[in-house]
């Protein structure tokens, strides 16, 4: 069992966790063949791909993966948004898209999905609870959202934006032409502080690794962040990095 990371952060965002043959994408924010070139046995075992919102740094890829067949689950308002309706919209598209709702279980093969409502300035992004029903593991991916709404009991892996600190934050209020910059991160992505807010109100008992990304490039400190995260959980916590591959071991012993 295993994370796969292509990419994280504002220039492209998309993982795959992979649980023996089975793979599950998340989010497909870099060019298709590069997601493709990174699998190692290609598009076999995978069995979709979940996505977030609608924004090209989480959804570049989606317009091939529908056009191959691959199984992409995302909300109606991401769906328009993506691709807004033509006459001449093939059919093919409309098959492989999965519509996702807040709460309503989503079945691909061997993974289990219930959607979320997330906070970000996007048409009506998600955040996803997934369970690999042969092994029953369950990872949380939420990312490009402020808070959660909610909790998420026995949860085994979490992958999940840490964007900023409050204390890089605040330099932008130094100039004012950073102002509208720092009243979207705001409303759009999760802090540092947010993030271990998260984490105190969650029952991490089940908890064995938690993957901290999209990190912003000016406003992170990536071992201030892990230690904190760390400190606070004493779980496992890692900072993703492009092109890395995280072992998940389902039973650490």
């Amino acid at each position: 069992m295993k994370l796969k990371v292509f990419g994280t952060g504002s220039k492209g965002n998309a993982y795959a966790w992979i649980v023996g043959r089975d793979v599950l994408l998340l989010d497909a924010g870099l060019p298709w063949k590069t997601i493709i070139e990174g699998l190692d046995d290609g598009l076999r075992g995978v069995c979709g791909c979940l996505v977030t919102h609608e924004h090209k740094d989480h959804s570049k890829a989606v317009p091939d993966m529908l056009k191959y067949g691959i199984k992409t689950v995302m909300s109606d308002g991401t769906a328009k948004a993506i691709s807004p309706p033509t006459p001449d919209t093939s059919v093919k598209p409309v098959q492989a898209r999965i519509r996702a709702v807040n709460g309503e279980p989503i079945h691909l093969l061997n993974f289990a999905i219930v959607p979320f409502t997330t906070q970000h300035d996007a048409a009506q992004p998600l955040g996803y609870l997934v369970k690999h029903k042969p092994t029953g593991a369950t990872l949380v991916y939420a990312t490009d959202t402020y808070y959660l709404k909610y909790t998420f009991p026995g949860v085994n892996y979490w992958l999940i934006e840490c964007n900023y600190t409050m204390k890089l934050a605040n330099k932008l209020l130094e100039d004012e032409s950073g102002k509208s910059l720092y009243d979207r991160l705001m409303k759009s992505h999760m802090s540092l502080d947010r993030l271990l807010e998260v984490f105190r109100v969650n029952d991490l008992s089940q908890t064995r690794t938690i993957v901290l990304i999209h990190m912003s490039d000016e406003r992170s400190n990536e071992a201030e962040m892990v230690e904190a995260v760390y400190r606070q959980t004493s779980i496992r916590t890692i900072a993703a990095k492009n092109g890395q591959e995280i072992d998940f071991e389902y039973c650490p012993f």
